[in-house]
């Protein structure tokens, strides 16, 4: 991480989660379109509302800069005087979640989507699916649910590459005892994967 010419810090979880979807121009085309609606003011969900709008146009505002200037960086300044993470400014010399921040950022642009009667292009593009299963030992029953997914908190300590980090995600565990699973088809706890 350096300094920024203007003595600003680069911020690394902005520049790659920017950096993906200018990189994906499906998803840069889906928010960078002109879109407009209607609002009324005063309300809590209606300073909520322009919030998300806020964040919408500031968004596309780093995607055109991104798309068409012919500098090699951009700060988003307005961006950043507008972005709110758990309610308050940004302190940009300060460490942040990186998944949190994306999550709010997909958030806002999800709802600010909506707002303007558009299709919600992140989650179409940016989710996906993975199943939750339950493989019980004691007894012959297997329950399996589906769960969606923008992010997936993978931990990459201790691999040494993401395949690995993966297989670890979705190895199972054998749990017992008090983590025991309680069977509705035998209506007991049982020892699952």
């Amino acid at each position: 991480m350096g300094e920024h010419p203007n003595g600003m810090l680069l911020i690394c979880q902005v520049s790659s989660r920017i950096e993906f979807p200018k990189s994906c121009p499906l998803l840069q085309q889906g928010i960078s379109e002109d879109m407009e609606g209607s609002e009324e003011k005063g309300s809590r969900e209606e300073t909520r509302k322009e919030y998300n709008l806020g964040v919408l146009k500031q968004v596309q505002a780093i995607f055109g800069h991104l798309a068409c200037s012919k500098l090699q960086y951009y700060v988003p300044r307005g961006f950043w005087r507008h972005f709110k993470l758990w309610g308050e400014p940004v302190n940009l010399r300060e460490q942040h979640d990186a998944l949190e921040f994306f999550n709010s950022l997909v958030d806002s642009l999800e709802e600010a989507l909506k707002i303007l009667n558009q299709p919600c292009i992140l989650s179409q593009i940016l989710s996906g699916s993975f199943a939750d299963q339950k493989i019980c030992k004691d007894c012959p029953h297997r329950y399996s649910r589906e769960e969606s997914f923008t992010a997936l908190n993978i931990d990459i300590r201790n691999h040494s590459n993401l395949l690995d980090s993966l297989e670890q995600y979705v190895k199972g565990d054998l749990l017992e005892g008090a983590n025991a699973y309680h069977c509705e088809k035998c209506n007991k706890k049982v020892k699952y994967f």
